[in-house]
């Protein structure tokens, strides 16, 4: 794998090779992450980027919420970590053609698609319970 992933016709960098380029171009520059908040139902992360001399160069940030997938399940502070370095990295402009990464973009098509289901899901539920109203009072 080269590190860029193409998706529905864009190029997006991983996460994992922008480091790579940063570490490569800026051996002595600094990415801290944070924790701004971790709770039951979310997970905010603070990623910062700084020189030499501790000046900050860029920020990103990234939440992810518990059980919003079966990978943010277990790993949501992993996800909204790399996610937020992600971020800081496109801020310093290691983001390839696309500011999001791959990562991102991965994980926005999956929170689409199981949102999409989920109101399927529902809506046949509550078309079902109007047939079976109906049905009910036909007898």
């Amino acid at each position: 794998m080269n590190g860029i992933v193409n998706i529905k016709g864009k190029d997006y960098k991983t996460v994992a090779k922008r480091v790579e380029e940063f570490r490569e171009k800026y051996p002595r520059f600094s990415l801290i992450n944070e924790i701004v908040q971790i709770d039951e139902k979310v997970v905010i992360i603070k990623s910062t980027i700084s020189d030499e001399t501790s000046r900050i160069l860029s920020t990103g940030f990234a939440e992810e919420k518990r059980g919003s997938s079966m990978i943010n399940k277990t790993s949501a502070l992993e996800n909204a970590e790399t996610s937020a370095i992600g971020r800081a990295l496109s801020g310093l402009g290691f983001g390839g053609t696309e500011f999001a990464s791959a990562n991102e973009v991965e994980n926005a098509i999956h929170q689409q698609s199981t949102n999409t289901t989920k109101k399927l899901v529902s809506k046949a539920q509550a078309r079902k319970k109007q047939i079976t109203e109906i049905h009910a009072r036909q007898f």
